[in-house]
């Protein structure tokens, strides 16, 4: 075990959810930027989480204000989102609604019909496999899709590769969290944000074109998952006290 790192990685979310308690107290809205390189995995996994983990832990209306919360990624490359990051975020229980590439200029193949069938579970579970078949038939490519998701509450997002500042991302009033190694090292400060968090994590592109590459996916999602889970909880303490 390496306590150093250990510690290091607690003091990190700890800095971070005060920030988060800061905001909440003072009734200003909260805006997370996931940086990593390609902004292909990692970050976009983040990104697309982080809002549906808010939710869950967030005060009943009735007991408190919720403040509006927004979630983006970037890097320091444009690239791709990885058909494989979408495939995850499958599994987790988010919906392909569509995707396109708007922000490329190349259409990518528009999503199959399912027939219907007489159990609603495997109904469920074909257009659950049509979708993630229909995101690795674009693997071999690297255009920038646009990716139109549901998250598991029926709340859409739209995921594609950007840099820090492409204009839909904050310029300013804003949280950056590195959650991989080389963007950490790569990005020493980030224009406009008022913290600078470093959480990194494991690359599951290391496992891409492997029969592990779902597994390493489903790992990287559920460790940044539980991490934000203790981050927002964190939060929530703080402002409780």
């Amino acid at each position: 075990m390496n306590w150093k790192e250990l510690n290091y990685r607690y003091s990190e979310m700890r800095k971070l959810a005060s920030y988060l308690a800061d905001r909440y107290a003072s009734r200003q809205e909260i805006r997370l930027l996931f940086v990593c390189t390609h902004n292909s995995r990692r970050s976009q996994i983040a990104r697309a989480i982080a809002p549906f983990i808010w939710r869950q832990l967030a005060p009943h209306p009735n007991q408190s204000i919720v403040m509006p919360f927004g979630s983006y990624s970037g890097g320091s490359e444009v690239t791709f989102v990885h058909p494989n990051t979408v495939s995850a975020l499958l599994r987790a229980g988010f919906r392909l609604i569509e995707n396109s590439s708007s922000k490329s200029g190349s259409i990518q193949p528009p999503q199959e019909s399912v027939p219907e069938k007489s159990h609603p579970e495997a109904n469920q579970k074909d257009a659950s496999d049509a979708q993630m078949a229909e995101t690795r038939k674009s693997e071999s490519t690297s255009t920038n899709s646009v990716y139109r998701l549901q998250d598991p509450e029926g709340q859409g997002l739209e995921l594609f590769s950007k840099l820090l500042d492409h204009p839909e991302n904050p310029g300013k009033s804003f949280a950056a969290i590195m959650v991989c190694s080389n963007a950490d090292e790569a990005c020493p400060n980030v224009a406009g944000a008022d913290v600078r968090i470093s959480l990194p994590f494991e690359d599951p592109g290391r496992f891409d074109n492997t029969a592990q590459s779902d597994a390493a996916y489903d790992s990287a999602l559920s460790q940044i998952a539980r991490d934000l889970y203790s981050v927002f909880s964190m939060a929530q303490g703080i402002s409780n006290n």
